[in-house]
């Protein structure tokens, strides 16, 4: 039996921030680890047609192996939820936009800290590990992000959109909404002129947003941790002042166990939850399960642009605000461009009638773009069967027709064009922001943790991931988890 005093599982964002925030510690990862170069017998089998998500980062050729085998090394019971997990080398972080927004005290209500606790940890990732586009402007009093330098010229759609924008200030302001510059997370190094591909059909893009697997690369490359892949986390169990981690070696087709005295897990919610819930044989209890709630909205510019190229629209580049007087984000909104119709269809439901006149959508093209909202997590349930099948069942999402309305309207006024029932409110499990299961609690009980991310019950057990965050405002979480994996992990001896 392998021992090592600390072993961090998965390789997303949660272990990089972990990474990060140890001392001198050179830990053991355990990481099932497909990568975009490195094909595997199980890489390139197909993804459970029933746990498909109309997402057009998931469905791009570059990006299946952030959720390869799907079927074969997690079971879901049929249910509502139509999400997925990812066993990649970088986890669910590898179909990241790069968004970086910063919990405030209000996203931070009921957890067992508050925005000071994770300020300087935010400050670490923004200075050091990559450095964030964006721009002082209206969003900044609920985003908070200091750390920003503008290296971006908006064209096109984009550039329609938010000079339409400051046109209608004070009206739109007085509806509750406003708009600004994406904060995106770029590589540390000085990027060259910006030009902004498709995220969705190539790498090129990807190669400038920043990617946590890459901090970790370089960390193995420096031998400053041991990295263990095509290994499948099953279980664990403290015996005595030590945890034993039972493992399948997926190249090898056998069990193995390692040995440590701390176990940090930061395998991404759905396969953190699985594990402990396995560990403890706790079949069919139901725990929280949080998702941000998402509508697609196709708008398109009412004139056609001039010189506009789609090319440069299709990151996210401006965000959307909904927020009352209490600085408060009601919900989140990111405008996509939309580099062909075909795309589009995959993520609208189109009217039948609408295919037969496609030609007159492939006219406009250059001027389409998507507006996606975000609303805060409802609580839905997570189990696990007797036959380690995971159950997630899922709120329903319709009732989002008034909030639907006032966004229609905001469409309106920005000089723009949609029509309702091109409206969107997409799957359950769309969101890919999963997060609750296992939360942070000033008194933590069974399946919770406390401030520090350790889990009830035991000595030397961490949660670092969307697991442990108590509630889930209409915000990326990445950057948040980053951070407090960052805060668990500096405060370990």
């Amino acid at each position: 039996m392998k021992y090592s005093n600390t072993i961090i599982i998965g390789s997303g964002a949660a272990a990089m921030g972990a990474l990060l925030g140890l001392k001198r510690s050179k830990p053991l990862i355990l990481d099932v680890g497909f990568d975009y170069k490195g094909k595997t017998s199980l890489q390139n089998k197909n993804i459970n047609k029933s746990q498909r998500v109309k997402n057009l980062k998931i469905n791009s050729m570059n990006n299946k192996f952030a959720t390869a085998s799907n079927q074969e090394l997690i079971k879901f019971k049929k249910t509502n939820f139509k999400g997925v997990v990812s066993y990649a080398l970088g986890g669910l972080a590898n179909l990241w936009g790069g968004g970086v927004y910063r919990f405030d005290n209000n996203d931070l209500k009921n957890f067992p800290i508050n925005y000071n606790d994770l300020r300087k940890y935010y400050d670490f990732l923004s200075k050091k590990i990559f450095k964030i586009q964006g721009k002082s402007d209206c969003l900044k009093k609920f985003l908070k992000e200091e750390n920003m330098y503008d290296n971006l010229k908006l064209q096109g759609l984009s550039n329609e959109i938010i000079q339409n924008y400051y046109c209608n200030k004070k009206k739109i302001n007085n509806h509750n909404f406003y708009l600004g510059k994406s904060r995106i997370a770029l590589n540390k190094k000085e990027p060259r002129k910006l030009k902004y591909t498709s995220v969705f059909d190539n790498q090129s893009l990807v190669n400038e947003i920043f990617n946590p697997k890459k901090i970790i690369k370089n960390i193995i490359k420096k031998k400053k941790l041991t990295y263990k892949k095509n290994i499948l986390v099953k279980s664990f169990k403290q015996i005595g002042n030590n945890i034993i981690v039972k493992t399948k070696n997926l190249k090898l087709n056998k069990i193995e166990k390692f040995k440590c005295k701390r176990l940090i897990l930061g395998s991404g919610t759905i396969n953190t939850t699985q594990i402990v819930l396995s560990s403890v044989k706790a079949y069919n209890k139901n725990l929280n399960f949080l998702d941000n709630v998402t509508i697609t909205i196709p708008i398109f510019a009412k004139n056609n642009i001039k010189n506009a190229d789609i090319y440069k629209n299709n990151l996210c580049l401006i965000n959307l605000v909904n927020s009352t007087k209490n600085k408060k984000v009601n919900y989140f909104g990111s405008f996509f461009g939309v580099p062909k119709i075909s795309i589009l269809e995959r993520f609208i439901k189109i009217k039948k009638k609408i295919y037969s006149k496609n030609y007159l959508l492939e006219r406009i093209s250059k001027n389409l773009g998507l507006l996606v909202i975000f609303f805060p997590s409802k609580k839905n349930l997570i189990s696990l069967d007797e036959n380690n099948r995971v159950n997630i069942n899922m709120t329903n999402n319709k009732k989002y027709k008034n909030e639907l309305l006032k966004i229609l309207k905001l469409i309106k006024i920005l000089k723009l064009k949609t029509y309702k029932f091109f409206t969107n409110i997409n799957n359950n499990g769309n969101g890919i922001h999963y997060a609750g299961t296992l939360p942070m609690k000033y008194k933590p009980k069974k399946f919770q943790c406390d401030k520090w991310g350790k889990l009830h019950g035991y000595n030397n057990v961490y949660i670092v991931d969307g697991s442990n965050l108590t509630n889930l405002p209409a915000k990326n979480l990445t950057y948040t988890i980053m951070a407090n994996a960052m805060r668990i992990a500096s405060n370990l001896r």
